[in-house]
């Protein structure tokens, strides 16, 4: 698991005073710009199984990555107060739907996996990130 400190959205609008879709677009975005600045390759399509959202995918050395952001914006900005990367039997269980369900749609897909990625937006452009790596992983 990473955690990163990175420069936010260019909004004069804090992500405290977001509704709950514009939050979460943003902190898609911001995640989208981590992940290219970190030099994965960033597509341009999110991917669903009718259950389970994958916000960004991504490629990380030829493996397919299926990213869940998860968006929090805490109260009091001295404290970090990260959206929980504990996923629980449930959560596992729909993030290997959603990898297979990909990779079965795909046919030129060999490997896949699901990262969650969670980040906290504050108001002062900047966003705090956590991201757990393979959550779940699939190789043919």
């Amino acid at each position: 698991m990473t955690s990163s400190a990175i420069t936010n959205h260019e909004t004069s609008v804090t992500p405290a005073e977001m509704a709950p879709n514009e939050l979460r677009g943003e902190a898609v975005r911001v995640v989208r710009s981590y992940l290219a600045q970190r030099g994965f390759e960033v597509t341009d399509e999110p991917f669903s199984d009718g259950t389970t959202y994958a916000d960004v995918i991504f490629l990380d050395q030829g493996e397919v990555v299926l990213a869940v952001v998860l968006a929090g914006t805490p109260s009091d900005p001295s404290v970090r107060s990260m959206p929980s990367l504990d996923l629980g039997e449930n959560g596992l269980a729909e993030l290997r739907h959603l990898v297979l369900t990909y990779a079965a749609e795909h046919d030129v897909c060999h490997a896949a996996r699901a990262d969650v990625i969670a980040i906290d937006l504050f108001p002062e452009r900047l966003g705090y990130v956590r991201h757990l790596v393979r959550a779940y992983c699939w190789v043919e």
